[in-house]
């Protein structure tokens, strides 16, 4: 299985080379792509995700929703993170995004968010975490329990 930690990698070597605009702009999207994974690996066990669009959304109001100061912090920071790489994808005309200090920021956010997935779903409170994560969804409605 992929482990999403490449994409973290990937997004570092981009950087290590002189980028230019379109290599700040790839490492934008690799790096919310693997924090993305980091954070929605480990809830596959206890959510069916929808395969559409969505899918994003659902991850980061799973961790917003937590009482959690460390969940909340992971849903803003992907959230961050997918605004900063539409804007990456979309958005020719925004020059922040083509600056690879931008990237370098999006990159230390993206660790960031993965150390404190790991942290969080894999210490002593990962099974409160989750119970609370599966109340939110079952009484919102928006993600599936497996």
């Amino acid at each position: 299985m992929f482990d999403p930690q490449e994409f973290i990698k990937l997004a570092e070597r981009i950087l290590r080379n002189s980028p230019g605009a379109s290599e700040a702009r790839t490492a934008i999207g690799r790096a919310y792509y693997g924090a993305f994974h980091a954070a929605k690996r480990p809830l596959e066990q206890s959510f069916r995700f929808s395969k559409q669009e969505n899918v994003h959304q659902q991850i980061r109001m799973l961790f917003i929703n937590c009482s959690s100061v460390d969940a909340r912090e992971i849903g803003r920071n992907l959230d961050d993170l997918r605004d900063r790489r539409n804007n990456a994808d979309y958005r020719l005309d925004d020059t922040v995004v083509d600056q690879p200090m931008t990237a370098t920021d999006c990159l230390q956010l993206a660790k960031r968010a993965i150390m404190k997935v790991q942290q969080l779903l894999a210490g002593p409170n990962a099974s409160s975490v989750i119970a609370e994560m599966k109340a939110w969804a079952q009484a919102s409605r928006k993600v599936d329990l497996r």
